[in-house]
């Protein structure tokens, strides 16, 4: 799976009011604060800590309330980026990936174990350069970690239905 990580950090913020965007790249975050509004193309979530956003070019997203999050952006169209990168500073919307690891998940999860994903975000917002093997490796980390999370859900739903 290629992909450009173009930020990994730790966001703190407060939206009295909605704040609308444009989602220009691939964001996977996961929430560190409860109580938080969020709206994802028109449909809103009460975010609770360990929820994780998942976030694809062209998706319009807002949110009201006190943010702690740690942050995660990526780039599967493997353009050319200016480094350091920010979320709301205009470029162009990146291509939708055919990658299903990425588009098969939910715009919201509510994982098992929060706490495993929270100590790789905590890994990867300390390793120093974000284009190295190990960042690399611990974002591969939270992409599969949400993947077999979203999988065994799947599983238990089946397997409730065919209980029936």
């Amino acid at each position: 799976m290629r992909k450009t990580i173009l930020e990994a950090r730790v966001f703190v913020s407060s939206y009295p009011l909605a704040h609308e965007r444009v989602v220009k790249d691939y964001e996977i975050d996961i929430e560190c604060t409860d109580n938080r509004l969020y709206t994802h193309n028109g449909k809103s979530y009460k975010l609770r800590s360990g929820d994780v956003l998942i976030k694809t070019p062209g998706s319009v997203v807002s949110s009201i309330g006190n943010q702690k999050s740690y942050l995660l952006t990526l780039d599967f169209s493997e353009a050319k980026h200016s480094l350091p990168y920010s979320r709301n500073i205009g470029s162009k919307i990146q291509p939708l990936t055919n990658n299903e690891l990425i588009t098969g998940l939910p715009c919201v999860l509510h994982p098992r174990n929060p706490l495993v994903l929270f100590e790789i975000y905590e890994k990867l917002v300390r390793t120093p350069q974000l284009s190295s093997k190990e960042a690399h490796l611990l974002v591969d980390e939270i992409i599969y970690f949400l993947n077999a999370d979203m999988a065994h859900k799947l599983y238990l739903q089946q397997r409730k239905t065919n209980d029936v």
